[in-house]
């Protein structure tokens, strides 16, 4: 198990969120595949096997058989020695964990990840699509079960649509490819800036939250990517594209301290991972490798503690390091060493 700061707090839970520990096995998964492809020598890489091992036992510690509000099975936010998995079900966490599921079955040809557990869980997000014909932007998937909140998130909905794609494509399920072209579809339509970025959520009045944030922008350009490849549609291609300027503009990547150095390192480092998975269905104009080298090489530079190797002025918690922030940065390293061929299985 994991937990959520080091050093620890008195107030933290006795175990980390399910959503940084889904963070870290990203990390931990794309590190593996880059020392499996003869990427940079790190010495023995038994250290790592045995933590991706434990991650994947601590992922299951939070696995909920008897479902949510729908009644569907999936995993809740928190765990603890006392509860078990308790808390509440939120779509986005489902969606990463599923989408890592899938990422690691095509990494490894099929010797790991659980692709039934990922089909499994978009049944979890089927039953998280909103349905009202009433609601302000009709359509799109609640970002979370829980009674305390009514947003329908870009970060619920287009990850589920990516993996409705994955689904499709290695079962042939053709409702999944339906269900992922009616998401981006609703994604596009109520939640896409004039700036041509994605805003973040919106709510039940109708109000827009309008934040520009850079895992909002990762996850759709590599889902309209992977579009094009499945479908051959030049609209899903033109977008994809179209969403590559928006970010240049926006985020101006390549430059340190630019408003990408602003954002969380965790949805930084998703959009790296749609940035490359993108480039490798689309081919360099889309700038994903030389991105991730800069940014890689910028945070080693900025961002860490030599001494301990730890993220140094973490964004999630004004004491010491979050799980959140170490993941990310562990992420975008991971990264860094990944050959081409292994790109396009990214999440």
């Amino acid at each position: 198990m994991l937990q959520e700061r080091v050093p620890r707090q008195p107030e933290d839970p006795e175990f980390s969120y399910v959503w940084p520990l889904s963070q870290a096995r990203a990390a931990v998964t794309e590190l593996l595949a880059g020392l499996d492809a003869g990427g940079p020598d790190a010495g023995d890489a038994s250290a790592v096997e045995e933590a991706h091992a434990a991650l994947i036992r601590a992922q299951e510690h939070y696995w909920y058989p008897e479902g949510g509000s729908t009644g569907v099975p999936g995993y809740t936010a928190a765990t603890n020695s006392e509860q078990g998995a308790n808390g509440d079900f939120f779509d986005d966490d489902n969606d990463w964990i599923a989408l890592l599921e899938i990422e690691q079955h095509l990494l490894t040809d099929g010797a790991a990840g659980d692709l039934e557990r990922a089909v499994e869980l978009l049944e979890l997000l089927r039953s998280g699509e909103a349905t009202d014909p009433g609601l302000p932007s009709p359509g799109g998937i609640w970002w979370t079960q829980a009674d305390w909140n009514d947003d329908r998130n870009t970060v619920s909905t287009v990850p589920a649509a990516k993996l409705a794609l994955r689904v499709h494509q290695l079962t042939g399920d053709a409702a999944a490819l339906e269900d992922a072209l009616r998401w981006l579809d609703w994604t596009r339509g109520a939640l896409l800036s004039p700036e041509g970025l994605f805003w973040d959520n919106v709510k039940l009045d109708g109000t827009i939250d309008r934040t520009f944030w850079a895992y909002n922008q990762g996850v759709p350009l590599a889902t309209e990517a992977l579009a094009h490849e499945i479908t051959g549609d030049r609209v899903h291609r033109d977008r994809a594209l179209d969403l590559v300027a928006a970010i240049e503009e926006h985020f101006s990547p390549l430059e340190e301290g630019g408003p990408l150095d602003e954002q969380p390192l965790q949805f930084t480092a998703i959009l790296l991972a749609g940035m490359l998975h993108a480039e490798a269905l689309l081919g360099a104009r889309v700038g994903g490798r030389r991105t991730v080298q800069a940014v890689a090489e910028r945070l080693w530079r900025t961002r860490r503690d030599p001494a301990t190797d730890l993220v140094t002025g973490s964004r999630e918690t004004d004491v010491g390091t979050h799980l959140l922030d170490q993941a990310g940065l562990a992420r975008i390293l991971a990264l860094a060493t990944l050959p081409r061929r292994a790109w396009r299985h990214l999440s």
